[in-house]
């Protein structure tokens, strides 16, 4: 009767540990289908986010240059089309201070943005004091452009001012990036 009883104990034992084992593996396997649940979901939340974001990509586009035009310093001065205001500059000057990438909320947006200058800042000539207002006027109207720090300088004996900005920056588009970024969706 001892013996019947301990096989009854050790297969209820038995039982007991299988049973909590099993509970232990499904705690383990419904945690992972929650982690792997919260993934799915993230990664189509950002799809969402970025279908959102792609309908803007006309007028992205249509706003800042694309980086592809500025291959070289020469390219990078021309698609600043400092000439359109009558600034005039040396673009064989021109100095790349600066690239990165713009993020919004850690992921690349597919622009960057590229801090230039050709000195101490970034420095334009122009003939008279009328152009140098209406040269940075229109200079910073443009949305891709922008710069802080303006000084003014009159050389002696000439016609010619100097205007400078501390900081001067440009944003362009990627738009491979973006082409790229579409493609994964």
């Amino acid at each position: 009767m001892k013996i019947i009883i301990a096989i009854w104990i050790a297969i209820a034992t038995t039982f007991y540990i299988l049973y909590g084992a099993l509970d232990e593996v499904s705690d383990y396997r419904d945690t992972r289908l929650k982690r792997i649940d919260k993934s799915i979901e993230e990664a189509q939340k950002f799809g969402r986010q970025l279908k959102s974001l792609s309908r803007v990509d006309p007028l992205f586009s249509k706003t800042f240059p694309d980086i592809s035009e500025a291959k070289d310093i020469i390219s990078l001065h021309q698609v600043l089309r400092l000439e359109d205001d009558g600034l005039l500059s040396n673009p064989l000057s021109l100095r790349v201070n600066q690239v990165e990438d713009i993020e919004v909320n850690g992921q690349r947006t597919g622009a960057q943005r590229i801090c230039l200058s050709n000195g101490s800042g970034f420095s334009l000539i122009t003939n008279s004091l009328d152009e140098v207002i209406e040269g940075a006027e229109s200079l910073l109207a443009r949305p891709w452009i922008s710069a802080a720090g303006f000084r003014i300088r009159l050389y002696a004996g000439t016609s010619e001012l100097d205007f400078s900005f501390d900081d001067f920056c440009t944003v362009f588009s990627d738009r491979e990036y973006i082409k790229q970024l579409k493609g994964d969706i």
